[in-house]
């Protein structure tokens, strides 16, 4: 906008001047024509007095003297007249080659001056139009990374799917082979006329919603019997204390990888004291 302001005040200037400069033209010539009047006239005036064609200056006041008239007139053709109005011509006209001139060297320094912005302006123009193609150029490749990594995202998303999918599967899988295992000590138990353990008994007897609901009493249950049987030696209630722990450890989250882990090492306990 400032540059554009500028070339237009530039732009105002140089035909202010053009103007100025026309008019100083037209009077110079005016001046210079009615010079060479007032000089063609200063020639022509002597011969005519030299062939009598116009009386001169002193008959016509002797004849005025005659009549009665005293007064004074001024010869308009006179020399001395005609070489003053010529000097101030030729003044006026140097004054006014000079103002020409200055005019002119004006006109010329604005022309320079109105080249030289229009060239600067051009330049910062092509400066801003590289870099705004720059800016677009940026703005595809970002918006084609954007792109790139929300098809990434999208991905990454289905198989986070797939795999907490295949998490759940596993760990109803691991916690229904935890409940044979559970099932199986109880036979075991039955078979060998042992008395299982009183938190097997009320896992089955009140089913699997009554064991998450107990999950903090059957956890500490846990705890004591194991340190217990770590002590004497006993597998009987540690395998159904797991079970129970395994029940009750994964109805919270399905899908997580540490109850998928937990009931892995249950079950394996509990393979190992039914050997």
């Amino acid at each position: 906008a400032t540059l554009s302001s500028t070339v237009h005040d530039l732009q105002q200037q140089l035909a202010q001047s053009k103007d100025a400069l026309s008019e100083q033209q037209v009077k110079m010539d005016q001046l210079t024509q009615h010079l060479e009047t007032l000089q063609s006239t200063a020639l022509k005036r002597p011969a005519e007095r030299e062939n009598g064609m116009s009386p001169s200056p002193r008959s016509l006041r002797n004849q005025d003297a005659e009549n009665g008239i005293t007064y004074y007139e001024v010869d308009a053709q006179n020399t001395e007249v005609l070489q003053c109005r010529m000097q101030a011509a030729n003044e006026e006209l140097v004054h006014l080659r000079e103002e020409l001139k200055e005019v002119g060297e004006r006109s010329k320094a604005l022309e320079e001056r109105y080249k030289q912005e229009k060239e600067r302006w051009r330049g910062e123009a092509q400066e801003l139009a590289d870099k705004i193609r720059q800016c677009i150029t940026a703005s595809r490749q970002d918006q084609e990374r954007i792109g790139q990594l929300e098809r990434e995202i999208g991905a990454t998303r289905q198989v986070a799917t797939d795999s907490e999918g295949h998490l759940s599967a596993a760990q109803e899988e691991l916690l229904a082979f935890s409940e044979e295992l559970a099932n199986l000590y109880h036979h075991v138990c039955v078979c060998n006329n042992l008395t299982p353990s009183r938190v097997t008994l009320d896992y089955y007897r009140e089913g699997a919603q009554a064991g998450r609901m107990h999950k903090h009493s059957q956890q500490h249950h846990f705890r004591g019997s194991l340190r217990r049987h770590r002590r004497s030696g006993e597998v009987l209630d540690l395998g159904s204390g797991g079970s129970g722990d395994a029940s009750s450890s994964c109805g919270s989250c399905p899908g997580d990888p540490t109850n998928v882990r937990n009931l892995v090492a249950v079950i394996r306990c509990q393979i190992k004291h039914l050997q």
